[in-house]
């Protein structure tokens, strides 16, 4: 097997650095951004100086955008890009920042366009490709999860409209869509959902209380079901990244298989329905 040049934005941890220890494992050069200096410290440790590694804060898409032109300038070629990176705010839509929405789609969305049009000149020398981290919750609306499944049904569209144009120009496209996904941040955010449900103001919790349990539990049986590991997602974007011809879309996870299969078909309001039998008394609902 050649080795390959990969640039892994959002390398730092979960599927990100799961890829990475599979890439570097098969002989390949790895480039990857981290957000700031505890997570460069991270890559350093866990891999010894065998990534190179640049800071890049993908809330800013602009500033981003130069500094990925910059990264991949100075890079001799370029065969392959990996975007692992997004933030997966939660609550009621009604208590939702506007600005949590605006951070969410420039992260989630905004952001991989901008990796788009750096990477895209080297790729189109190299006949290299892409291959975007997206989720189940851009084709099916979790509820309690607005602004990210708002910016993750943006993020399927824009891939579908960058593999259009990209691939006769030899550069191939797809995108992941993994189910749950168990890492340390995720039960970080569970943490969190307690914290929160423990101090959320009166008129909140009288509105969406019974909805803040219920996200909870349902995000407890998911991580204690049929979610996946990091390393498990990662050996499915490999796959992509590597096999001749690549789909334009990988479901990853049993749960993602479970729940598009199910809701590909099924009316918007029995969907409602199950939603709200998930999350106000049946979150078994989501392992089965």
């Amino acid at each position: 097997m050649t080795a390959k040049k990969h640039l892994v934005v959002g390398g730092a941890g979960g599927v990100g650095s799961a890829l990475i220890e599979l890439l570097v494992k098969r002989g390949h050069e790895v480039v990857t951004t981290v957000l700031n200096a505890k997570e460069a410290s991270t890559i350093e440790q866990r891999f010894e100086g065998k990534v190179q590694h640049h800071l890049v804060d993908l809330s800013d898409a602009d500033a981003a955008l130069v500094k990925f032109k910059t990264i991949v300038s100075a890079l001799d070629s370029l065969d392959a890009v990996t975007i692992c990176a997004a933030i997966a705010p939660n609550g009621p839509a009604e208590f939702t920042a506007l600005s949590t929405f605006r951070r969410s789609y420039e992260i989630n969305c905004v952001a991989n366009m901008a990796v788009y049009q750096a990477a895209m000149p080297a790729l189109r020398q190299s006949k290299g490709r892409i291959v975007v981290l997206g989720s189940m919750a851009g084709r099916v609306a979790f509820t309690f999860m607005s602004a990210y499944v708002a910016s993750k049904f943006a993020l399927e569209g824009l891939c579908d409209v960058m593999r259009r144009e990209a691939e006769p120009q030899g550069v191939k496209i797809s995108l992941v869509e993994p189910g749950g996904i168990r890492t340390n941040l995720v039960y970080q955010q569970l943490s969190d959902i307690r914290h929160a449900i423990a101090t959320i103001g009166e008129e909140e919790k009288r509105l969406y209380g019974q909805l803040y349990e219920g996200y909870l539990r349902v995000s407890e049986a998911s991580m204690d079901g049929n979610s996946s590991t990091a390393e498990q997602v990662a050996e499915i974007v490999l796959e992509a990244l590597e096999t001749e011809h690549p789909q334009t879309r990988y479901i990853a996870g049993q749960d993602a298989k479970d729940f598009l299969s199910a809701f590909g078909t099924m009316p918007d309001r029995e969907i409602d329905a199950v939603f709200n039998r998930m999350y106000y008394g049946e979150p078994e609902l989501l392992v089965r």
